[in-house]
């Protein structure tokens, strides 16, 4: 099959304006930048959650799933508040405090990371991947939904 050349094209045309890939973690709000003690304001992966945890450092783990996903499986220590219930249950969490917020793959708690940061919370994080991704790396033996 040929295909012809698109002059037009942004990225091979004749003035291209895409001259290289796209950032996805930065384009989607996800990045990783440098954040205190070494870990990022806005994200951690199963395995600094792990490190966090062996560390013994007190923090809050936030599950923003629904009652009925936390009783399928939950992290030990969680803290359940649904993330619709979020908003007006702000004052059971300590905004001093490090938060871990968690869902089922990191859709909902990163929705919770932002409504918590824009609330004052400054030290918020929103756990990659979520329960799933820790069930997969982390406790494999953990059960999946």
């Amino acid at each position: 099959m040929r295909v012809n050349r698109n002059p037009a094209c942004p990225v091979c045309g004749d003035r291209p304006t895409i001259r290289e890939l796209v950032d996805y973690e930065e384009f989607c709000g996800t990045g990783r930048g440098a954040g205190d003690g070494g870990w990022d304001e806005a994200v951690m992966t199963v395995h600094e959650l792990k490190a966090l945890r062996e560390g013994g450092e007190n923090f809050t783990l936030l599950d923003v799933r629904e009652p009925f996903e936390a009783q399928l499986v939950s992290l030990p220590g969680s803290k359940l508040i649904p993330l619709r219930e979020l908003a007006g249950r702000l004052g059971e969490l300590d905004p001093t405090a490090r938060v871990v917020a968690y869902c089922h793959h990191g859709i909902r708690s990163a929705s919770a990371a932002a409504l918590l940061r824009s609330a004052g919370f400054a030290r918020v994080h929103n756990l990659v991947g979520g329960i799933d991704a820790w069930a997969m790396e982390i406790e494999k033996e953990m059960a999946r939904y």
